[in-house]
């Protein structure tokens, strides 16, 4: 890990890989490399001179990230030490394909097998969108965006649900436009499938991601998608057939969003996109299963 900062993230994916790995693979989490393991897995490269060549790294975050800490520069040479190099999407391939680096492998994040399932959705009388990420303070999740088409939406025809620490400060501020609002800051991964049962929408709009998690969750679960073209948004989310693409403008995006209360007919498209799609998100055991397979390759060289 390179590092003791915990990350719920990191070891919740940890978590997986480890559950998932066979009798033959024994993962062992430290701070600093172990001597002689077969295969180092490296999660904060950044923070390592050298990587050894039996090394793999995953690229968790977007490469156009403006935080200092995520500076490229930090990571050019661990990834080009590392045996391997995972993306969790097509956008992080061809942005390092395009600065020749080479041992290039996209496995995207997964989703719990075990929780989330297709969900069939009927009308309501409101359009609840639903927004499930940690707030931060430097606003990368979008927030500002999120006000700015809230103003745009009429409160009698859309309604919100959130879940995330730090959430309850978009909740006063969507209540007091007249939304009806309901907000989770904590809740266990076992009841997201009520979440997706609930709302009508995900929406993602994010200045940055990596993943997010939450696209392969509604994937699964036949939920239409509404996202900024972030992280593995373009790889999972059809225009038109199961979500929508947003250009972060928004008197643009607030009209696409209307749509799906002005035109049911719009709306049942999604729902039958979303439901044609479910199996094209794959699960975490699926994911565990890719990268054994890497691990296998790396060392074997």
């Amino acid at each position: 890990m390179s590092s003791d900062l915990k990350s719920g993230i990191f070891s919740d994916f940890l978590g997986y890989l480890a559950e998932n790995g066979g009798d033959d693979i024994s993962h062992i989490t430290t701070i600093a490399p172990l001597p002689d393991a077969d295969v180092y897995h490296f999660h904060r490269p950044q923070l390592e001179d050298r990587l050894p060549a039996n090394s793999v790294v995953t690229v968790h975050h977007d490469l156009a990230e403006s935080d200092p800490w995520l500076d490229f520069s930090r990571f050019s040479q661990p990834y080009k030490d590392a045996g391997r190099i995972v993306c969790l999407n097509s956008q992080q391939y061809r942005w390092l394909t395009m600065r020749g680096y080479e041992r290039l492998e996209i496995i995207p994040h997964g989703y719990n097998a075990r929780f989330l399932h297709p969900i069939k959705r009927g009308s309501r009388p409101k359009i609840i969108l639903g927004l499930a990420s940690r707030r931060y303070g430097r606003r990368v999740k979008g927030e500002a965006l999120l006000f700015e088409i809230a103003k745009r939406l009429p409160p009698d025809k859309f309604g919100f649900l959130l879940v995330g620490p730090g959430r309850t400060q978009e909740a006063h501020f969507l209540l007091n436009f007249g939304f009806e609002t309901r907000v989770f800051e904590h809740l266990p991964y076992r009841l997201f499938q009520r979440f997706y049962q609930e709302i009508d929408a995900l929406l993602i709009l994010s200045w940055y991601e990596g993943g997010p998690a939450c696209i392969p969750e509604a994937i699964a679960t036949a939920t239409p998608i509404i996202s900024t073209s972030v992280g593995m948004a373009p790889d999972y989310l059809k225009q038109g057939t199961n979500g929508i693409l947003l250009k972060r403008n928004p008197d643009v995006d607030a009209e696409q969003i209307r749509t799906l209360a002005d035109d049911p007919a719009f709306h049942e498209v999604l729902n039958k996109g979303a439901h044609d799609l479910s199996n094209t998100a794959i699960s975490w055991m699926e994911v565990s299963m890719r990268y054994h397979r890497i691990y296998r390759e790396v060392c074997s060289k």
